[in-house]
């Protein structure tokens, strides 16, 4: 690889960026306007390193007149896409439970997954944050608050009902008959094993051969 030094005329600088619109960062940048031979046209070429780390990631950027400390800035906002794929895969039930397949099984998926999460945004926790202007919960904290808030509020109609005891055993057969066992189909319990035999024509080619192995 070329080194940066030459490739960029000695443009190397050193300067603090701000990643993902939070903590800043100290990188070392270079960057000039060069022939992209796949482009086949001149575009902004920057190469940047973090501190600590030894090798240069590059940027190829269309946008010529950008400042390069902002092209860093912006594109570190990209993560935030990679974030919300991971809540979305993880607990917005994409790609969880997929019983279509295909594209007309994607696309319910993704319709699902989104309705989902926008359907947690008026969740109160949620609203007060919006209000307030504050960073929004994560889908996945909310789903375990929502648990949370089903299993307080069981107890809670035990502990007030005038038999607590006979509201809890009302509560427990109602959970049995939903939530049932179902057998297994990936044990072999209970199917019955084919018997593999030799086929006569076998049997007599092989019946003088001496075996392979002693």
């Amino acid at each position: 690889m070329v080194p940066v030094c030459t490739v960029f005329e000695g443009k190397s600088q050193k300067c603090s960026v701000s990643i993902r619109g939070l903590e800043k960062k100290n990188i070392e940048i270079a960057f000039n306007t060069l022939k992209v031979k796949a482009h086949g046209k001149k575009r902004l070429v920057i190469a940047l390193k973090y501190e600590g780390e030894e090798n240069y990631r590059y940027l190829v950027v269309s946008k010529k007149l950008w400042k390069a400390t902002d092209v860093v800035s912006i594109y570190s906002l990209r993560w935030l896409v990679e974030v919300f794929i991971q809540d979305w895969k993880g607990y917005d039930g994409w790609g969880q439970l997929a019983m279509q397949r295909d594209v007309e099984g994607s696309f319910s998926g993704v319709i699902m997954s989104l309705l989902a999460n926008h359907c947690l945004l008026f969740h109160p926790k949620q609203v007060y944050r919006i209000e307030n202007k504050l960073p929004l919960c994560t889908v996945g904290s909310l789903r375990e608050s929502l648990k949370n808030e089903s299993i307080l509020s069981c107890f809670y109609e035990i502990l007030i009902s005038d038999s607590p005891m006979d509201k809890f055993l009302s509560m427990q057969k109602e959970f049995e008959n939903h939530f049932k066992e179902r057998d297994s189909k990936k044990h072999f319990s209970g199917r019955e094993m084919p018997k593999v035999k030799r086929t006569r024509s076998y049997k007599k080619r092989t019946e003088n051969l001496e075996p392979a192995y002693a």
